[in-house]
């Protein structure tokens, strides 16, 4: 199966390289290089030149494709990539998927979305674990917080997909075929909370969602993020009500 993964990038100098080399050490036997849209919305880093020249390091394992995103946020940046990589699949269709900047892809990542298309899927969203490392230098009642909120989401969620594993799906690892993508008319063009607006649109149009676990990131523990209303706001207002209460 053919398959496109976009990543959105503003000021990811940092992280950017752990991406796309986890991207590039994908376990799919005898694939040919993965085709990774990276959209540059309104860099000001040196993001652009550590994308060159790991791609030029990864160029066996990894087609990159660079695109400047509309420096609105991630959201619509992450539309412009979905919609150029839709265009690379072309007519005869595949995969789309999108993870972020600061996140890296389970070894396992692309093999498990085959697998689950295989078995009928057309919408997955996949695990977000922390970094472990990120994760520990929190202050333990932050993290406590985000496993407490993600009882309520199953329950939400559950309600649509009985069957759910997890309850994200989340830009960090999401991804649909190019059929529900045609047939929901792309992604939602939303400068936030993006990936909820595109979960919605799915549901409104009857394309059940696979939440599945054994599609796995992991994904930065930072505070200062770069999508508004993203996992690093929640993490830090966590944070913020964690040193008001002391913990």
């Amino acid at each position: 199966m053919s398959a496109c993964v976009v990543v959105p990038a503003r000021d990811e100098e940092d992280r950017i390289a752990g991406c796309l080399q986890a991207l590039a050490a994908q376990d799919v036997t005898g694939a040919a290089p993965l085709d990774v849209v990276v959209v540059f919305d309104g860099c000001t880093d040196a993001t652009a030149a550590v994308v060159a020249a790991t791609a030029r390091r990864l160029q066996d394992s990894l087609r990159v494709h660079t695109v400047a995103g509309p420096g609105r946020g991630s959201g619509p940046a992450r539309g412009v990539g979905m919609a150029f990589a839709r265009t690379l699949l072309g007519a005869s269709g595949g995969l789309l998927l999108s993870t972020d900047a600061d996140t890296r892809v389970a070894p396992d990542w692309l093999a498990a979305h085959h697998a689950a298309v295989l078995a009928g899927a057309r919408a997955i969203g996949g695990r977000i674990l922390l970094d472990p490392l990120e994760a520990a230098a929190l202050d333990p009642s932050v993290v406590a917080a985000r496993e407490a909120a993600a009882v309520g989401r199953l329950e939400r969620v559950r309600r649509f997909a009985p069957d759910a594993e997890h309850h994200q799906f989340s830009g960090a690892s999401l991804a649909l075929t190019t059929d529900a993508y045609d047939r929901v008319g792309g992604l939602p063009d939303v400068t936030t909370l993006e990936d909820e607006a595109l979960e919605a649109r799915l549901r409104d149009a009857g394309i059940p969602i696979s939440y599945l676990a054994a599609v796995r990131v992991t994904t930065s523990a930072r505070l200062d993020g770069r999508a508004r209303r993203g996992l690093a706001d929640a993490l830090a207002e966590w944070s913020v009500q964690a040193a008001l209460t002391g913990g």
